[in-house]
Formats: C-alpha cells, structure tokens, sequence
C-alpha cells in the first residue's frame, strides 16, 4: 500500500515538473526569465542626422533592435531587408505604432551621415526607423546589454544575426536569431505586444 502511494506521488511530482516545464517553455523571453532588465536605458546616441536620441525616449510603444554597420555588404543588408519586410507586414504606417532602431557595432566608422547614406540606400526611410552611432564606450555599452559580441581590435567584423523585441516598458518580449527569421512570424508577435501594451 506505502508503496503504491509512494509511486502515486512520485508520478504526480514528475507530471508537476513536466507540466510547469511545458508553461516555462511557452512565455516569452521576459516572462519565462522573471527578465527585468531595461533595454531602453538612459543612453544616448545620435541618429542619421546628428541629433542626440535617449534610448529611453523609444518607450511607449514596442521596438524592435538590430545591430549593423553600413560597411557590411552581407549580413546587415539582410538583416536590414528582413526588418523592412517586418514593418511593411505589420503596417505601412508602422511609424506610428513601432519603433525600429538600428544601431551601429563600428562607431569609429559609421558617423551619422554614413548612416542616413546606408538608410537611403536600403529603402529604410520611414518615419520611426532611427539608425544609431555614438561614442565607442555608449555603443559597447549598448552592446553588452543586448549581449552583443564584440570584437576586441575590430568592431566591423562584428556581424549579428540576431533582432530583440522590446516591449512598451524597455523589457525584452522576444530574441530572434538566424538568418531564417520569417518576418511573418515578427510582425505578428509585434501586432501582439501592440495590442496589449
């Protein structure tokens, strides 16, 4: 009978654990961490037309974070193309209701006029696509939060394959990498945190 009893709650503590696993792994980023942290600090930097910009003042409403920088002839044009795609998806009047915020991992070389160059260039224009440089120190500062990698001699070697989605408040809702990202997938996930902010 004990021991009957003993498998009984045994096998209800293993359904317990799985079960709880099985929610965990549902929740986005921030919810399934207990994630707090602010990905929209007080930093800032200068957008493609030399104006300062706090990271603090993308809050309100959901942006979504990419890393280039404009002398990437591969990986940041694709990323950039994808995030473009994104908005398109989500609405063609994205501006106001997202934010997109590339930011550059070589501030040595990417000065804000490069950078409205390369914004011109990709079609990336629209109202509420800001692209960032600043001092090296904010911009790897930026970087380690996003936990970024970061070359120690050469910062235009670093190529990411990765956009974050933040929420109204600076919190993290989602982390996608890959060069498979589906802006499909994206721009749903955005229509989401629009709707619940």
């Amino acid at each position: 009978m004990d021991s009957r009893r003993s498998s009984a709650r045994r096998n209800l503590v293993v359904a317990a654990v799985l079960a709880a696993a099985l929610v965990f792994s549902a929740l986005p980023a921030s919810a399934a961490t207990g994630e707090s942290t602010d990905y929209l600090p007080p930093i800032t930097l200068r957008n493609q037309l030399g104006q300062p910009v706090s990271l603090a003042s993308m809050r309100g409403r959901p942006a979504l974070v990419s890393f280039i920088h404009t002398s990437c002839g591969g990986v940041c044009q694709m990323m950039t193309a994808k995030m473009k795609t994104i908005a398109e998806d989500f609405s063609p009047q994205f501006g106001t209701k997202l934010n997109l915020i590339s930011i550059t991992t070589d501030p040595a070389e990417d000065r804000p006029a490069q950078l409205k160059s390369y914004a011109k260039d990709r079609g990336a224009t629209g109202a509420g696509w800001v692209f960032l440089t600043g001092k090296p120190a904010a911009i790897h500062s930026v970087m380690k939060l996003y936990d970024v990698a970061q070359m120690p001699d050469d910062d235009a070697m670093t190529h990411v394959f990765d956009l974050f989605l933040i929420g109204p408040d600076g919190r993290m809702l989602h982390h996608y990498h890959g060069s498979d990202i589906k802006p499909s997938d994206v721009a749903r996930d955005i229509r989401t945190a629009v709707a619940t902010r």
